[in-house]
């Protein structure tokens, strides 16, 4: 195995034991060692995201570090949406405060590169339960039904779609979500039925 993959395994394995600041040296080592990287800087403003929420004192400083990072790894690929999610995640928190209409900006424009893009339309729906956001219901159901089209197998797509119908007043097409996410090939935890089922008005007997 050379240097490169040796310190990136050490990296993932210090992720996975949720060891973030080891990970953090060892990607910031990386980049120096072998120069920019929009993947590398991408995993760095995670591991950053995750570091805030452990050392919540100084939440603020390490949210700033993960925009630094996932902005520079979108200066070096503006192209991939998937980092546009990321960045988008982390203005949902905000640094000071949420900063959601920067947030959904960050989602609409990764769904513009990438319609099917799970992440992003999962991004306009959590907005689209926020008080002071600018997403609206229908704006979430088209991006997921766009998702949906491509990720026939994914349950939790439906099981957003199904919600928003429900939001929407739309309830035979929310039913038909809880089929759809009761019959793919993976099954749904509680929780995600537990969502199927709210807010009471799609009739699910649990106990029969």
């Amino acid at each position: 195995m050379n240097d490169q993959l040796r310190g990136l395994t050490k990296a993932n394995q210090a992720r996975n034991d949720r060891k973030y600041e080891q990970a953090r040296d060892l990607y910031i080592s990386y980049l120096r060692d072998h120069g920019d990287n929009a993947d590398v800087m991408w995993t760095l403003a995670e591991v950053y995201y995750e570091i805030a929420f452990i050392s919540t004192d100084q939440m603020p400083y390490y949210l700033e570090q993960a925009v630094r990072w996932i902005t520079s790894a979108i200066a070096l690929a503006p192209d991939r949406a998937e980092l546009l999610v990321t960045l988008g995640k982390i203005l949902t928190v905000g640094v000071e405060f949420p900063e959601y209409q920067q947030a959904a900006a960050c989602y609409r424009k990764a769904l513009g590169l990438n319609p099917a893009l799970f992440s992003a339309a999962a991004g306009l729906y959590f907005l689209s339960q926020v008080q002071d956001s600018t997403v609206t219901v229908p704006e979430a159901i088209l991006a997921l039904e766009a998702v949906a089209r491509v990720h026939t197998d994914n349950p939790i797509v439906f099981t957003y779609l199904s919600r928003l119908y429900n939001e929407d007043n739309r309830m035979e097409e929310a039913q038909m979500m809880v089929k759809r996410a009761l019959l793919c090939p993976e099954p749904l935890d509680a929780a995600h039925i537990e969502q199927l089922v709210y807010p009471r008005n799609v009739d699910l007997d649990l106990d029969t």
